[in-house]
């Protein structure tokens, strides 16, 4: 492994994940899904487990560019953090955060579908079965948060003349 270079190793592996990304069918009928409705859809956030601190995440993982609108896509994953009471939240680009990755649907949907106002919220550290009572406090926040997000994005878009 230490013989192959960065940027080949890098290049192989775009081109492989690449080919088979967003065709599972989950993801097919998401896509399905956003389509139709993509004249109303302002928001999307996409609710996963994994990270040992809770993350809001937005477009790209693939690469270090920025959205065009990076300062309102920050500012709405970072609006929410006042609302929470036990959450905290850490907010940037998959890849200033998490590093290189392929294959999220935000990016999809930031790439394909002009849909800049798209997240992965990291909740729960999948290593730790949280009890019910944690799991209503969190869910609490979480939806206090998607809440706050929400009405930023439409306050934006309303102003946008969306």
């Amino acid at each position: 492994m230490s013989r192959i270079k960065n940027q080949l190793f890098i290049k192989t592996i775009m081109e492989w994940k690449q080919s088979y990304r967003h065709r599972r069918p989950e993801s097919t009928a998401l896509i399905h899904t956003i389509d139709t409705f993509q004249g109303n859809i302002k928001l999307f956030v996409s609710l996963q487990e994994g990270a040992s601190k809770p993350k809001i995440l937005y477009p790209y993982g693939s690469n270090s560019d920025m959205l065009p609108d990076a300062d309102m896509v920050t500012h709405i994953a970072k609006s929410a953090l006042s609302m929470t009471h036990k959450l905290s939240f850490n907010v940037g680009s998959i890849y200033n955060v998490c590093g290189l990755t392929f294959g999220s649907i935000i990016d999809y949907l930031a790439i394909t579908r002009g849909l800049n106002f798209s997240y992965v919220m990291h909740i729960n550290n999948r290593l730790i079965q949280p009890n019910a009572s944690k799991i209503q406090k969190v869910g609490k926040d979480v939806v206090v948060t998607i809440t706050s997000m929400a009405k930023e994005a439409k306050s934006w878009c309303d102003s946008q003349a969306f």
